[in-house]
């Protein structure tokens, strides 16, 4: 464990305290992870509609969960591959646990395979995943689901200051942990982003493993709605 130490930077001058209003996007979340009883493939209640209510919003392109069942693997890796960070290797992991009841079980096979790999592979899955207006967003490189993320938090906007500002926390952070810090962006305002960075910064290495996988837990379920149907 790493033992906690005074954060400054010339390049944040503010001291980056908590906003009071807006930190948040959702109020079932609070201190940017999901509440204990937040189980691996559950959504919890706090969730605003837009997430927990997709279906009334979303095209009827979406794949019915009967029909993901019958697929064959190249076809199932090929549909649900990007659910997670560059890590198609989770969907072809979750194969194999099919028929799946319902959408929280598909969930919580593709979380198990994660959660059960060796520390060195949860370490290798955690680093896949980009920087928050990071190189990947400089150079293009963001895949299609991050680049969206990303841009509706506005990190594809910051002024000049603010960009110095979190490439110099994704730095430290980065330094410090060893992967870069992962949050579901989608449950945040741009401060509440800044703010979390921050106060994440000086925690553990185990707690911040352990926050960023639950933040995957939610980055993934709601990629996943976006994909599949729960019937």
């Amino acid at each position: 464990e790493i033992a906690p130490s005074d954060w400054s930077s010339d390049v944040c001058s503010s001291d980056l305290a908590e906003p009071e209003v807006g930190v948040f996007r959702r109020s079932g979340f609070v201190g940017g992870a999901p509440p204990q009883n937040f189980r691996m493939g559950t959504w919890p209640e706090g969730l605003g509609t837009e997430e927990k209510g997709m279906k009334t919003t979303m095209s009827d392109s979406r794949i019915a969960l009967n029909e993901l069942n019958g697929m064959e693997e190249e076809r199932f890796v090929r549909l649900l591959g990007a659910v997670f960070e560059h890590s198609p290797w989770v969907a072809s992991a979750a194969f194999a646990r099919r028929p799946f009841e319902n959408l929280a079980e598909l969930h919580e096979a593709m979380m198990g395979a994660v959660l059960s790999s060796s520390d060195d592979t949860v370490l290798q899955f955690l680093c896949a995943h980009p920087e928050l207006a990071g190189r990947e967003m400089q150079e293009g490189k963001l895949t299609e689901n991050s680049s969206l993320e990303q841009a509706r938090a506005g990190l594809d906007a910051l002024a000049p200051e603010e960009f110095r500002c979190l490439n110099s926390l994704n730095a430290e952070y980065r330094a410090r942990h060893g992967f870069p810090f992962i949050a579901c962006v989608r449950h945040y305002t741009k401060e509440g982003i800044f703010y979390e960075l921050s106060r994440r910064l000086d925690r553990s290495t185990a707690e911040e493993r352990r926050t960023a996988l639950e933040q995957i837990v939610a980055i993934s379920r709601i990629r996943l709605e976006a994909l599949v149907r729960d019937e």
